[in-house]
């Protein structure tokens, strides 16, 4: 009778528990500038608008109906179907004690707070990914007899330090670059074409085949990401509500739209679009002082919309726009922006009508850095507002009292087929991996290459400990939060325009388009400009391609 009672409860417990498992699902998933300058950091010290930059909005959004994306390609590396359980390892291999130096971009590298954390750690922690990175390595260097060691990058010119490497005769088995630090390194043969190393399987599913898809270019490879990279996605930007100030309002009331109701159920419909989340933080906005002035939640205004100083361009992706494309046969280069083709004056004049705080009637929107933004959505007072992923795990989740649910970044329109969520590189807060060319042994650093890769994958690795146990079970705080993860976490997307920065005028163009005092875009896009652009990508894909010595310098 006891067993049966006991068998009987288990069952109770079991069925309790297929919810909670439903609702928590999902697998575990410069040549530009100087790579050290802290453009505009997400953290919280950063500060500073944006600088401004001029044409009439002709576009009337309202009209707009097409779908202005262009990428075709498949973006996601590891969906959320997929079953780390089934990643079966390497066979052992006897490595006969091989020290594994890796040099890795740390804390000095870059972007202030942000470092590698899913590499190396020296003992055990009750942190998720700290105890999965020290069991992930411990594994393999006793299946594997070999020794994994980090050696950190101690400068903020993770580029100059690689060539000094290189001239020293230094030798290091793996290097993880900054984004801008690994595009110098690539055209000046510092770094091993991957497509060469035979021992890293490619095809396998632990890599993100869109950001191999995305930087090969001439049939090379230098730079990757993958599960042994949390990096990009804790860098991906996503919109943050609050619920209790939405729950004050009745939108489908005030807006007349029934969809106003759930902006959970608006992500999943498809129709969670920047206009219909203007249109709701134009209902929120209150002037307390009544004096007609950029809101400040800080002043007791309350605020519908607080524009981040990445938020241009984190929305020209997310409206399905880009400014170059590769094709998937050798990777080569095409401008997609003006004249050059593609939809950048449709979607630049509808970001400009939107978010655009200079022109009469949207002088209320406030714009910023990170450490304001966060600070003004700590007051309760503010709706919506952007933010990276590691902003929400690092700031906002370790304060018991903020409020917050995750949404996607907003699309152009509901025909938008999909959600899009652009890597940004310029802030430096994102890494890639990659092999120098000078190391010691190349078969073995390449093989220990895959095998971390791999692992890192598995059931109870870095990318499950990071994105199951880290971001879904508890940086989220609601089934709604989760599922916006999973979307975000599948519409990772890159564009290596934005490593290399061709023209040295598109970026500033877009990054300005919330606080410029005109809309520039008919005075900046022009053949000459474009002309330049195309023979700047022209000259990296000969270098991708041919990379020249490092005595020649960076010549991309």
């Amino acid at each position: 009778m006891k067993t049966a009672m006991k068998v009987l409860a288990l069952a109770l417990v079991l069925l309790m528990l297929v919810p909670f498992v439903v609702a928590c699902g999902g697998s575990g998933d410069g040549t530009t500038t100087t790579q050290g300058d802290n453009n505009k950091p997400e953290n919280p010290t950063d500060s500073g608008d944006e600088t401004t930059s001029d044409v009439d909005v002709t576009t009337d959004p309202g009209n707009v109906t097409t779908d202005p994306g262009n990428v075709t390609t498949d973006p996601g590396h590891n969906t959320s179907s997929d079953d780390p359980g089934a990643i079966v390892p390497p066979e052992p291999m006897d490595l006969d004690g091989y020290n594994y130096k890796a040099y890795v971009r740390m804390k000095q590298s870059g972007n202030g707070s942000f470092f590698c954390e899913d590499f190396w750690v020296e003992t055990s922690s009750t942190d998720a990914l700290s105890y999965a990175v020290y069991e992930r390595n411990k594994t393999v260097e006793d299946v594997y007899n070999c020794r994994i060691r980090q050696y950190d990058a101690t400068t903020k010119g993770m580029y100059d330090e690689m060539t000094r490497f290189y001239f020293n005769d230094e030798k290091y088995e793996l290097s993880i670059l900054l984004g801008s630090a690994a595009a110098t390194c690539a055209t000046v043969n510092l770094l091993k074409d991957i497509y060469s190393l035979e021992e890293i399987k490619l095809e396998h599913s632990t890599y993100d085949q869109n950001s191999i898809d995305q930087f090969t270019m001439g049939n090379k490879l230098y730079y990757f990401s993958g599960d042994m990279n949390i990096s990009p996605l804790d860098s991906a930007a996503v919109t943050i509500f609050n619920p209790d100030l939405f729950g004050k309002y009745d939108f489908v009331e005030e807006c007349d739209n029934e969809a106003y109701d759930d902006l959970y159920e608006m992500v999943a419909d498809g129709t969670w679009t920047v206009a219909s989340m203007m249109e709701m933080a134009e209902i929120v906005k209150v002037d307390s002082a009544n004096d007609g002035g950029t809101l400040s939640a800080a002043d007791g205004d309350t605020v519908g919309y607080f524009s981040y100083s990445a938020t241009p361009m984190y929305y020209w992706y997310g409206c399905g726009a880009r400014v170059s494309e590769l094709d998937l046969d050798g990777g080569y280069p095409s401008l997609v922006f003006g004249a050059q083709g593609g939809n950048s004056a449709e979607v630049f004049n509808f970001l400009y009508s939107q978010i655009n705080n200079q022109q009469p009637g949207k002088q209320w929107i406030p714009n910023g850095g990170g450490s304001t933004r966060n600070s003004e959505f700590m007051t309760d007072q503010l709706l919506f507002t952007d933010i990276i992923i590691w902003d929400i795990r690092k700031i906002l989740h370790p304060q018991d009292k903020a409020r917050y649910g995750i949404l996607p970044i907003p699309k152009y329109n509901a025909e938008q087929s999909r959600y899009y969520d652009v890597v940004y590189w310029p802030y430096n807060t994102t890494h890639l991996w990659s092999i120098p060319n000078k190391c010691n042994d190349i078969s073995k650093a390449s093989y220990v290459f895959h095998v971390l890769a791999v692992y890192s994958a598995m059931a109870d690795g870095t990318m499950d400990a990071y994105y199951t146990k880290t971001l879904e079970l508890s940086v989220a705080r609601d089934a709604g939060s989760r599922a916006t993860l999973r979307i975000v976490r599948d519409s990772v997307t890159y564009d290596i325009f934005l490593l290399y920065n061709w023209g040295d005028f598109i970026i500033n163009l877009i990054e300005g388009i919330d606080n410029a005092a005109s809309n520039q875009y008919g005075d900046q896009v022009t053949a000459d400009n474009l002309d330049a652009a195309v023979a700047d990508m022209e000259l990296t894909l000969e270098r991708f391609k041919n990379p020249v010595d490092p005595s020649q310098g960076d010549a991309a």
